[in-house]
């Protein structure tokens, strides 16, 4: 990140409104290409808890990883007998454990290459949006 180097700037920001929480996140790339890091807000379970759930995911490299634990952690949480009898720590062991299985099964591996291949023709349509000699 020398000074030669100019800032690619893709910011985003959102912002929600529960009955107890609210909260807004933002993102910005920054320096590099993309911005490989998601999130999940879950302002409500949904269970009769009043649990909320909140997480920011480094994408180390690529979004696919990051991207996918975004997509499960709710749904994996909620079906989690450690979550339902409110061992917390417990839950999230079990969850991420069980969440990083599921990525290294076959299955997991396609969608995995799915999320990618989106990815790919997102920047694809990006670029040629931006110069249509692209395409």
């Amino acid at each position: 990140m020398g000074p030669a180097q100019t800032r690619t700037i893709d910011h985003d920001t959102q912002y929600e409104v529960g009955e107890k929480i609210r909260y807004c996140h933002s993102t910005i790339t920054g320096w590099r290409e993309d911005n490989e890091d998601a999130h999940v807000a879950v302002l409500d379970m949904n269970d009769g808890t009043g649990n909320s759930l909140f997480g920011v995911f480094d994408g180390h490299g690529g979004s696919e990883v990051s991207q996918y634990v975004a997509k499960y952690l709710a749904a994996d949480m909620k079906a989690c007998k450690a979550y339902k009898d409110g061992k917390w720590k417990e839950a999230f062991d079990t969850v991420f454990k069980n969440l990083d299985a599921k990525m290294r099964s076959e299955e997991g591996q396609k969608e995995l290459i799915k999320i990618a291949n989106a990815k790919k023709k997102a920047e694809r349509a990006k670029a040629v949006k931006e110069d249509p000699e692209k395409e």
